[in-house]
Formats: C-alpha cells, sequence, structure tokens
C-alpha cells in the first residue's frame, strides 16, 4: 500500500535534539519542564520579578508561566510549566522560596487562585471565586496573600500555603486593586479606583486611615526607598502618569506619557519609577527618580517646582504588529512582554543612541491539531498536513494535504474524516491512496462533536441536534434535537446523549430509543455530562461533574452499563474539570482528569496507572500494546511507553516543515 502527499512520497527523520526521559512518578510531581525560547502562544499577560535576581516570570492567555534565565542574549533560557487552559491574569512571586500565586479565568464563570511550588511544578491549593479578581499580592515577607475581588466585601486575606481564608475583609467598601505591606507586616495599604487610599492594621483588622486620591489609576504601584519606603504611589489614567503622596492622598505630580507601562523595583536596586512611552516611530524609557521626588517633598515651600523625569534611552526594533502588553523590573534590567507572546530584556543603564531590540524569544513552531490511531498506526494532522508517525523509527511520512481549514481527524484504515470544530464548514473523506479528498456533507449548523461509525457518520450539531450521516444513502437524518447538549454515542438503535441539567428534572445522561423514540433518562446527581466514548463492549464512558455545594464540584470518569442500567465511578477529582476528556482503545480507557497527568483505566482489572503529563497539559491520548501518543494543548505530541509508562520524548512540527524530538 502506497501513501501520497501530492505527486509525491515524503519521509521525514526526527531530528533528535536531545532525548527527555521522565523519572517514576514520584508525588506531588505533576509534570516536567521544557526549556525553550518559545514566544507565548498568544498575548503575555503578566511578567513578575524579584529585585535581587536575573531571572523572571512571564504568563501568558497560553495558560503557560515561563521562567526566563539570563546570563547574556545566548545564554538565555525558559523553563516552560503549563498550569492552565485558560488565560493567567495575574501573578505573583512570594518573597523567599519558590512559590508563585497565579489567578486564571476565562472572563466568565472561571476565577481560580492557585499557588504553585516551582521547585516540583506542584500545587498547594487552588480555591474559586464567584467575582472576577482584581488584585493578588503577597505581604512583604510571605506571611499573608491578598485576593480583592470585583464585588462588594470581596477582599480576603489567605494563608499562602493552605488557602484558609484568615480574614475577609468588610469595611472597605470599594473594590481594591493594590494591596502592599511593609517590612513589619503589622498594616496594608490599599488602593480603590473609587479613589481612596486605605491603610488597614492586620492585627486589629480595621481601617487605621483613609485619604482621597485621585481615581480609576490603573497599574497601582507603591514605590520609594529608605525612609521614603512605600511612600509613593503611581498609576495610569488617559495617557497620564500621577504621582501620588501616600501618606495622605496628595497629587504631587503628573507626567504625560503614551499608552505608559509603567514599573519599579524594590531593595538595593531602588531608584525610582520607570515607565516606557509609545513616540510613534519608536519608544523612550524615562526614570521620575526617588531622588527628585524626595527632594520635591523636603524642599520649602517657595522653592518647590515639579519634579522631572529624565530620559534614560530611546529604543526600537517591535514589530509594527505587536505592542507591549506587560512590563517588569530586575536589578538592571527592564522587561517587556508583547501581544504577539514575545519577551525583551534591556539595561536601564542610560544611554545616547537610540537602541535596537532583540527578543530573548526565539522561533516557534506549528501545532499539530489532532492525532489518530487506527491499528498500530499513529496518524496527526498538522500545519494542513496528514502524517503517520512512525516512533520506534523516528520518521513521520506526509500523507496529503488536508482540506483547508480543517482542524480534526479520526483516521480509518487508509481513509480519513476531516472536519473543523465549531464551525458549519464541509465534512471530508480523504483517501490516503490518491491523497484526494471529496466533501461528504455540509452541516446545517455547527459540528461540536463527531464520530466515525460502520455504516456513516454520527455527529452533533451546535448543542441542539444529533445528526446521522447515512454514508450509502448519502443522506443526513436526524435522530434527536433538544437542548444542553454535549456528546451523543450511537450503540445499535440506541443513542445516549449527555448534556448539561437545565432543570430540576433533568438528567446529565440519557438513552433514546431511535425507532420508537422512547427516551429514558439516567439520573445520577450530576450537573453536566460530556466526553463520551464507546467500544465493543456494553459500557459507555465519559466525564461527570457534579456540584457539593459552597462552590466545590466533584468530577469523575464514569460507566454506564446500557444492559444492565448500572452507574459507577472509575475515577474521581475533587475539583471541577471542565477540559477533562475520554478516550477508549480496546481495554484501556485514557483520562487527562486533572491535567496533571494522563490516566490508563485498565478495564478489565479495574486499576488505573498513571502517566507523567509533560510541560505542557494534555488533551487526547491514544495508544497501542506498545506506546501512548499524547497530543498536548500546546501542539505537541509526547510518548509513552506503554510498559514503563516512562515519557520518552515529545515531538514538535517547526516552522521550517520538519519534525523535531524534545
Amino acid at each position: 500500500m502506497h501513501h501520497h502527499a501530492g505527486e509525491t512520497e515524503k519521509k521525514m527523520k526526527i531530528n533528535i535534539l536531545s532525548l527527555v526521559v521522565s523519572a517514576c512518578i514520584i508525588f506531588p510531581l505533576s509534570g516536567q519542564a521544557y526549556q525553550s525560547l518559545q514566544p507565548h502562544d498568544g498575548k503575555v499577560t503578566i511578567l513578575a520579578a524579584k529585585a535581587d535576581e536575573q531571572s523572571f516570570f512571564s504568563a501568558g492567555e497560553d495558560g503557560f508561566l515561563v521562567k526566563w534565565k539570563q546570563s547574556g542574549q545566548e545564554e538565555s533560557s525558559g523553563e516552560r510549566y503549563q498550569i492552565s487552559d485558560i488565560p493567567i491574569k495575574l501573578l505573583d512571586l512570594a518573597p523567599a522560596g519558590s512559590d508563585l500565586a497565579v489567578y486564571e479565568s476565562d472572563g466568565l464563570s472561571t476565577n481560580r487562585v492557585a499557588v504553585y511550588d516551582w521547585t516540583g511544578y506542584s500545587r498547594r491549593f487552588a480555591k474559586r471565586f464567584k467575582n472576577t479578581v482584581t488584585c493578588l499580592s503577597y505581604s512583604a515577607n510571605g506571611s499573608y496573600l491578598f485576593v480583592a475581588t470585583a464585588t462588594v466585601n470581596g477582599i480576603y486575606i489567605l494563608n499562602p500555603k493552605t488557602g484558609d481564608v484568615i480574614k475577609n475583609i468588610r469595611t472597605i467598601p470599594g473594590i481594591i486593586t493594590m494591596a502592599k505591606t511593609g517590612t513589619s507586616e503589622k498594616t496594608a495599604i490599599m488602593y480603590s479606583p473609587s479613589g481612596f487610599l486605605y491603610y488597614w492594621d492586620l492585627k486589629k483588622g480595621n481601617i487605621k486611615v483613609r485619604f482621597q486620591a485621585e481615581a480609576a489609576l490603573q497599574q497601582p504601584c507603591l514605590f520609594g526607598s529608605g525612609k521614603f519606603q512605600n511612600r509613593f504611589f503611581a498609576g495610569v489614567k488617559n495617557n497620564t502618569i500621577y504621582i501620588i503622596d501616600a501618606t495622605n492622598g496628595t497629587t504631587l505630580a503628573s507626567y504625560k506619557a503614551s499608552n505608559p507601562k509603567i514599573c519599579c523595583c524594590e531593595g538595593d536596586y531602588e531608584e525610582g519609577l520607570f515607565y516606557v512611552s509609545d513616540r510613534g516611530k519608536d519608544y523612550s524609557l524615562s526614570l521620575i527618580s526617588n531622588d527628585s521626588l524626595e527632594s520635591f517633598l523636603t524642599a520649602s515651600s517657595s522653592k518647590k517646582s515639579m519634579p522631572s523625569s529624565s530620559l534614560v534611552k530611546h529604543f526600537m526594533g517591535l514589530k509594527s504588529s505587536d505592542s507591549f502588553t506587560a512590563i517588569a523590573k530586575n536589578q538592571e534590567s527592564i522587561l517587556l512582554g508583547t501581544e504577539n507572546g514575545d519577551l525583551y530584556s534591556f539595561s536601564d543603564i542610560k544611554e545616547s543612541e537610540t537602541y535596537s531590540l532583540a527578543p530573548l524569544t526565539q522561533g516557534s513552531y506549528r501545532h499539530a491539531s489532532d492525532i489518530s490511531i487506527d491499528g498500530e498506526s499513529f496518524y496527526t494532522l498538522a500545519a494542513g498536513k496528514i502524517f503517520r508517525m512512525d516512533f520506534t523509527q523516528g520518521t513521520t511520512e506526509e500523507i496529503a494535504g488536508a482540506p483547508a481549514g480543517t482542524d480534526s481527524m479520526i483516521a480509518r484504515g487508509n481513509t480519513f474524516y476531516l472536519w473543523t470544530k465549531a464551525s458549519k464548514a464541509p465534512v471530508y473523506r480523504l483517501s490516503g491512496d490518491t491523497g484526494k479528498s471529496e466533501i461528504l456533507f455540509t452541516p446545517g449548523g455547527s459540528i461540536t462533536k463527531l464520530r466515525v461509525l460502520e455504516k456513516g457518520i454520527l455527529y452533533l450539531q451546535g448543542n441542539s441536534s444529533v445528526v446521522f450521516y447515512d454514508m450509502q444513502a448519502g443522506k443526513n437524518r436526524e435522530l434527536y434535537s433538544g437542548t444542553a447538549l454535549e456528546d451523543a454515542v450511537l450503540v445499535g438503535q440506541e443513542l445516549f446523549i449527555a448534556k448539561s441539567v437545565v432543570n430540576a428534572n433533568d438528567s446529565v445522561l440519557m438513552s433514546v430509543n431511535t425507532r420508537t423514540k422512547e427516551t429514558v433518562p439516567v439520573k445520577t446527581g450530576g450537573t453536566v455530562a460530556f466526553s463520551l466514548s464507546y467500544g465493543e463492549g456494553k459500557s459507555i464512558y465519559g466525564i461527570e461533574i457534579a456540584a457539593k455545594g459552597n462552590d466545590e464540584y466533584m468530577t469523575q470518569v464514569f460507566s454506564y452499563d446500557s444492559q444492565t442500567k448500572s452507574f459507577r465511578s472509575l475515577l474521581s477529582l475533587n475539583d471541577e474539570d471542565s477540559s477533562a476528556s475520554t478516550q477508549l482503545n480496546g481495554d484501556k480507557l485514557y483520562t487527562n482528569i486533572g491535567r496533571t497527568q494522563v490516566y490508563a483505566y485498565n478495564l478489565k482489572t479495574n486499576r488505573s496507572s498513571t502517566f507523567r503529563r509533560s510541560s505542557a497539559l494534555p488533551v487526547k491520548a491514544v495508544g497501542n500494546a506498545g506506546l501512548l501518543a499524547v497530543l498536548n494543548q500546546n501542539g505537541s505530541i509526547s510518548w509513552y511507553d506503554e510498559r514503563s509508562r516512562k515519557a520518552v520524548a515529545s515531538w514538535y512540527l517547526s516552522d521550517e516543515g520538519t519534525w523535531q524530538a524534545e
């Protein structure tokens, strides 16, 4: 049997950069970081640095945390680890040790604060909040973690090791966007965009004093050194930087700047407030020094003049389609992140010549969007092409170009079915022998789930219709219509549907006889079920989430015996995981529940084995007797030995179109 890629056959030997073999799973390690200068996939949302360290952290919309180490441009490195499948919005580093706090949010219902120990990539705790988090910061010595939310009485002081609420502050009426303490940790100063600075007594639990100040300031920042430590408060509004006396709320000075990004550095490297301003053709770095502000405060009233900012340097080199989104300062470096995911670092030493930027980030790779297995053969869809992957030989073979826009694939023999998720685009059938594709049908609504059966294709149209496409007749037939549908499988004439509960009489799983239309609910107590799997047996598998009260949830992998009508839990997690999935392969049920590793549940022995995740979150797993291939959220593919459960490599498709191994 011959495979074609257009007119010529292409087989590529994998370029082995380095072979990474993980150790056996040791709790609480939940994965392994990946060293790479790869940019973030999407916007850099925030940067965080410790004043006395050369390294710094970046976080992005891609859910990755990256620890950047600098010892000269050529020796820079990025230690990458994905903690979330939704954007990271806020990040703060514990003053001592390796802990860091993050806030993840999808901008809708998920608002989660978590603390991680970076040395083991392990999560200490995660805590959900009903409302958007507006402030996340450690106290000066790390004894407290401040979390403020966009609601009345929504300010919390947490134990940073356990997540327990030490205090819920209810006497500050406004939303808080900054909280900071002095080294004694007796008092916290907080800023509310409603226009107030509050001093909160951490021992007595009350407001000591409040001052009216400039309202609606963004990028709130507290700085100052020596006897003026934490004396100056800064923020940005309407292309103006305001400097405020934190002891009385008085505006000391204001500086016009175009789309400024402000930052400061503490300790021995504290010089004042740095800011980057967009000048159109280039950018400027300026400093509002502590010395000038202190002189202004201590000068007699007759000699007071507005403290001036000083130009440090002009710089250029940012791509015209890019913009700065995040800034931080450490030692003698200014750190910048961009909309496109790149990172920049340059010195704060004064220069008269215009400085030319060079990114820390280098190169990129293309994402594999899907993987499939048929018999012993592994396939992937990446960069608009279908590849057959032979891990043992270390080769990939290009089968054919995929129809434009398709991102999902199922392999059956040497035939490939391709479609586009959440789209009304056509469903295609492609021959691996000829490399040619044909349109099978165009759906009436967006496809959210699709399965290839022996005689046709079962698919979910939107969240309201289950449709069967008869390949022999070439026709679509609606099998069921309803609301809040999540997934469906067809077992003979019986259709099993997973859905969200919409009323008290609803259930997350139900069966529908496609001939008689009789509908039978399966009561489980859950609020939503999804990601169903079905093989040759009599059981259906899937994911269910159930509410436990007090905004707590349980996620479980379940099995449902379609003959005995029995429902049971196989694996459970005391958290909500809406990204969990199941894939059935013979007697093995693979799942990424919990996102910290991949589980293989043996349906014969009722025992599960674990595969330690890579630096990226696992999305989908397919395997045979010897190998497990896992598609990760960043588009890489990780390979595991099924017997030893060890990770043996991760494959990436470079921008040049060559496959490379980590």
